[in-house]
């Protein structure tokens, strides 16, 4: 007794998997040899003949029905990259203006081994920039597949101080004779002094300009003073203070 065997069903599948997340660049092609007869051959979801092209990532099923009826399915998956996540610590300059800030980059996600770029004059292609001023900066980085990423980082200046003595005496004793807040990274300052009626006694842009208890070249009396304070720090935020300032004699 002869037995025939129907010859099996190889797909000669070929898989170009997706290069950068995101993309749909993947790809199939296949040479189905084996079956008995001619070939039915379908797809799910349906993509058409090979080769495939320009597909995204998932799962996809190949149907193969030869003369005599029997069916072979198999189960391709198109797969990505994860997506490039880049993650910056920054360090603020230790004083207004200094460059000595940084900003360390780290990568994850995509395929590695990544390359870093700083859009700084010249280029810097280390993942820490390091030694510059406060800034706005660029940093793109680039996967071992060409796949690229671009994020903003912003370094900004130290946080502004102001502190506001909450007394003073100016009695000419070279001891606490002046008023004036200590200041600290500020880029516009406003100082406003009220007496006890609400009337304007000193007022003063420059922050090195300082209230000598006068009000047009008369000492004014021992009492309680309101200040108001408007400024603008080195990072652009707006800044309100007020408080009471007691003058001593």
């Amino acid at each position: 007794v002869m037995v025939n065997v129907n010859p099996g069903v190889d797909p000669g599948l070929v898989i170009q998997n997706i290069m950068c997340h995101g993309d749909h660049n993947g790809g199939l092609a296949y040479n189905i040899t084996g079956g008995t007869g001619t070939l039915n051959i379908s797809w799910t979801p349906p993509v058409g003949p090979s080769p495939l092209t320009n597909l995204g990532p998932g799962s996809y099923t190949l149907h193969v029905t030869d003369a005599i009826g029997c069916s072979f399915d198999t189960v391709i998956t198109v797969s990505e990259p994860p997506g490039i996540i880049i993650s910056t610590v920054v360090t603020k300059p230790t004083t207004y203006g200094a460059s000595d800030a940084s900003a360390i980059a780290t990568a994850s996600g995509g395929v590695p081994p990544y390359t870093y770029m700083w859009n700084t004059n010249p280029i810097d292609n280390d993942s820490a920039l390091i030694n510059v001023p406060a800034g706005d900066y660029i940093l793109t980085v680039t996967d071992a597949n060409g796949c690229v990423d671009t994020v903003h980082v912003h370094i900004p200046e130290l946080d502004a101080m102001i502190q506001v003595p909450n007394a003073f005496s100016p009695n000419a004793d070279g001891s606490n004779d002046q008023f004036y807040p200590f200041t600290f990274n500020l880029i516009s300052y406003h100082l406003r002094i009220y007496d006890r009626w609400g009337e304007l006694i000193f007022e003063t842009y420059d922050i090195n300009d300082h209230w000598d208890g006068t009000y047009q070249g008369v000492d004014q009396n021992i009492g309680v003073y309101v200040w108001v304070i408007n400024a603008v720090d080195a990072n652009g935020k707006d800044i309100v203070k007020s408080g009471n300032v007691t003058l001593l004699r």
